[in-house]
């Protein structure tokens, strides 16, 4: 099955969310879904979808047998309710976990169990992690990748360097079509890259920066908020500048957590090294002292 898009993404976790937190509304209208996919809260990143998005959406995902339309109680009005369970051949439990990681992006186990509370209450975060392996390693495709330790370390570095250059480059006077395209040039990750030219894109078809940055789920929400303000008010450079400033305290915290951690280990591994070492040194010498006695 072709990978879902992210506007298929969030229209499914939506669903999946609120068939458990909302049953008595569930199925849902396009209207309600709309504003479930575009809620500000629990979502990573913020999207704007407009109604006739989601319809489209729908349809797509109509034609993978991913959703089922139904005309609920009333009758009258058409409602949507999700079929990913049956499509994939999930429990439960793991389709929730799902919901929460396309509706909130990368979690720890442990963020992932306090999230899914509402959805599906798991013992420990070792059973999550138990349901994790398992969608990892599904025989028709892995579900969920697990992060390397320095994902996040290295998408708040990602983050840091754009706002800082482009904040620069818009208070120096540089069109914001231009610095776009030396940001993305020098942005030294494919991905941002990328992200970074779907926004000049946006922004030369008439939308903002922080529409197409949400939308991206490259940059953090809070990010994209921040830049909303900053264009609302005029002041996007300074805006840039601060956002820049912020994550570089992170990614300096970041790295001297790391190396208080690394520390202990590789004194452990000195101090065992150099122990293997001695007795290997010595070990023949009492053999021999022995031997003659």
């Amino acid at each position: 099955m072709p990978p879902l898009t992210p506007q298929e993404a969030r229209v499914l976790g939506v669903l999946i969310e609120k068939a458990k937190i909302t049953p008595d509304a569930y199925p849902l209208t396009v209207n309600s879904l709309t504003a479930g996919c575009n809620q500000k809260t629990s979502r990573d990143p913020v999207m704007n979808l407009a109604e006739a998005e989601v319809q489209a959406t729908l349809e797509e995902l109509r034609g993978r047998t991913l959703i089922m339309e139904s005309y609920g109680a009333s009758g009258r009005v058409l409602r949507y309710a999700h079929n990913f369970a049956k499509v994939y051949g999930l429990p439960g439990a793991a389709v929730d976990l799902l919901a929460v990681l396309i509706l909130r992006g990368p979690q720890t186990a442990s963020e992932l169990r306090a999230n899914c509370e509402r959805l599906h209450h798991f013992a420990d975060a070792s059973a999550v992690e138990g349901y994790l392996e398992e969608l990892a390693s599904r025989e028709g495709g892995a579900l969920v990748l697990k992060l390397p330790v320095f994902g996040m370390l290295l998408r708040k570095v990602a983050v840091a360097k754009f706002t800082r250059t482009m904040g620069t480059m818009l208070g120096s006077g540089v069109a914001i079509l231009e610095a776009l395209d030396i940001v993305a040039k020098t942005a030294g990750n494919r991905t941002i890259e990328k992200a970074i030219y779907n926004v000049r894109s946006g922004i030369a078809e008439g939308r903002t920066m922080a529409d197409p940055l949400g939308e991206s789920g490259v940059f953090p929400s809070m990010v994209c908020q921040m830049i909303s303000v900053g264009e609302s008010t005029g002041a996007l450079d300074a805006m840039l500048e601060k956002i820049a400033d912020f994550y570089d305290e992170e990614v300096d915290q970041a790295v001297d957590n790391m190396t208080a951690l690394i520390e202990p280990v590789m004194l452990v591994f000195l101090g065992v090294t150099i122990g293997g070492l001695v007795v290997a040194m010595y070990l023949p010498i009492f053999k021999m002292a022995g031997a003659i006695s």
